[in-house]
């Protein structure tokens, strides 16, 4: 699953970003994916909201 991996590598470089940064909610992520890149943008949702249930980004939205 392609997108699962794509959606592990965004979260754990936003968590740096708000660690990093002391920032206390994250509203979005905005991902910016080429048309060749062959994501399914469902898959890539459904894998980020699952992947950040437990973190500090769990009420954000992933707009891609």
């Amino acid at each position: 699953m392609h997108e699962l991996s794509i959606a592990s590598a965004v979260v754990e470089s936003v968590l740096e970003f708000v660690a990093e940064r002391s920032i206390k909610r994250v509203i979005a992520v905005r991902l910016a994916v080429g048309e060749l890149s062959h994501v399914e943008e469902e898959q890539l949702r459904f894998c980020y909201m699952a992947i950040t249930q437990e973190t500090p980004i769990r009420d954000s939205a992933l707009e891609v």
